[in-house]
């Protein structure tokens, strides 16, 4: 808990950055407390397609609380964090206690002993939870993760009305938790006898109503299916880039050095679609791209491997199907808006902890005090990463500033960056960026729209108009641009 909250601690100098400000300050929604509104899906035009009735609740209750003062918010974070970092150490701890009392895999060794504890830390400290964290909206989803880790412990101690009591209200904060009896079934199968999985039939049977009550609210009452489309309107196409996104995220679990908000799936196609997305770089990938093949290969060999060990290390094989298992819901099986996005492993990286945890117990090294320099250093370089990350985001200009930097090619964090920039009063800044972003993207009409404001207001009209009826050969349907024409 304590390295949670350490890591943390500088986003409580932070502001509201993307979803916050929709959320919390332009959606008029959040300023009165409306269960009905929350349970009927009410939310801001450009979320529509998901159903978190309970995550709004969370946020109409801390407006009350906070307006827009980001403090209270950004404690509600670290709280989450916190809370998240100490519920791994104690399923590890089950998790490990169970196996080695099978296998009786550790020698006394202490430092042995505290495999759960090094995963409770490599969780708390790792970069890839920024995104999840730094921005309340993120972190008020991940309270239904908590919910979810809370359920699963409970289980594990075979509290099992307690494990449904948490499991209702996870699924109504986040969908990501819909995987939880998937989760419960996988560790029965690996670590538990066929007669004692049948004495926890009211369990499943309790985690199964709770997941058709929620889908038959969400599909059957309020019609709230996929949001988007798939990637150029392909499914297999999509799932062409799926597999390399899911090899990124392992890649990013190891090496979380390039973590970013945004991520290219292919040159000229972000992390989600918009209308100026390149579908062509999408169309273009092939099975037999060796992008793909390799991607399938890693995939493949780690699915091999964890069958392969699940009789002598069901820990293992029940860790590396965890980070599968937790990432379905965002495998874009059905459209969901965003391919990619580090937010995403927050469940899944409890895997990933374990199984590092498990490999540093087992090195071959006589001398403990090594082990413990090697978890030091470890904790040293992703703490260091997430603390250095935290300030990425410290307030919209920053946040965007930064992506321009990572992302020197990317269209719309330039014209985000200018839209911010322009709220602040840096015109001739905005301006720049906005003529960046329509070098790197002539078809982006927001960026037109805005440059060709700031020439008005400079008093350059040809300019200015030059700008508005571009943009209507390339929407003849934008009004804004209609508007300023026809004045």
């Amino acid at each position: 808990m304590a390295v949670a909250i350490l890591v943390y601690i500088p986003i409580l100098g932070n502001g509201l950055v993307i979803d916050d400000n929709m959320f919390l300050r332009d959606w008029p929604g959040v300023r009165t407390i409306d269960v009905a509104a929350a349970f009927r899906g009410d939310v801001p035009e450009i979320h529509r397609g998901v159903y978190r009735p309970l995550r709004t609740l969370v946020q109409q209750v801390y407006w009350q609380l906070w307006q827009t003062n980001p403090l209270g918010y950004h404690v509600h974070s670290i709280a989450v964090m916190a809370a998240s970092a100490v519920l791994v150490y104690l399923i590890a701890e089950q998790i490990f206690n169970f196996q080695f009392s099978i296998f009786n895999q550790f020698s006394k060794s202490k430092f042995s002993n505290d495999a759960p504890f090094i995963a409770g830390l490599l969780f708390a400290a790792h970069p890839i939870h920024t995104e999840a964290i730094a921005y309340f909206s993120a972190s008020a989803e991940m309270t239904g993760a908590v919910l979810y880790l809370l359920s699963f412990y409970l289980f594990l101690r075979q509290n099992y009305f307690g494990a449904i009591l948490a499991y209702v209200p996870a699924v109504f904060t986040y969908e990501m938790t819909l995987t939880l009896p998937l989760v419960m079934l996988l560790y029965d199968v690996l670590f538990e006898t066929a007669a004692r999985m049948k004495k926890k039939w009211p369990v499943y049977l309790g985690v199964a109503v709770t997941v058709i009550g929620y889908l038959g609210v969400r599909i059957g009452l309020l019609g709230i299916t996929t949001r988007g489309a798939y990637l150029a309107y392909s499914f297999y196409h999509t799932q062409l880039v799926m597999v390399q996104v899911f090899v990124r995220y392992l890649w990013l679990l190891v090496w979380p050095w390039d973590i970013s908000y945004l991520h290219e799936l292919a040159p000229g196609f972000e992390s989600f679609s918009t209308y100026y997305s390149r579908l062509d770089s999408i169309l273009d990938q092939s099975v037999f791209d060796p992008k793909v093949i390799v991607s399938i290969l890693i995939i493949c060999v780690i699915l091999f491997a964890a069958v392969k060990v699940r009789k002598k290390l069901p820990l293992i094989s029940f860790s590396i199907l965890w980070f599968f298992l937790t990432l379905l819901p965002v495998a874009y099986i059905f459209p969901q808006g965003i391919a990619i996005a580090e937010k995403y492993l927050f469940l899944a990286s409890v895997g990933w902890a374990v199984v590092i945890a498990y490999a540093i117990t087992k090195l071959k090294i006589k001398n403990e005090k090594l082990k413990i320099v090697a978890v030091a250093l470890l904790l040293l370089f992703y703490g260091g990463l997430t603390v250095k990350r935290t300030f990425d985001w410290r307030n919209e200009v920053v946040f965007w500033r930064t992506l321009t930097v990572q992302h020197p090619g990317s269209a719309l964090a330039h014209f985000t960056l200018g839209v911010h920039l322009g709220e602040k009063g840096s015109i001739d800044e905005a301006k720049a960026m906005y003529e960046q972003a329509i070098g790197l993207e002539p078809r982006m009409v927001e960026a037109r729209f805005n440059l060709g404001n700031i020439y008005a207001k400079e008093g350059k009209q040809a300019e200015a108009m030059e700008q508005y009826l571009t943009i209507l050969e390339l929407d003849p349907n934008f009004e804004p641009a209609k508007k300023k024409v026809k004045n």
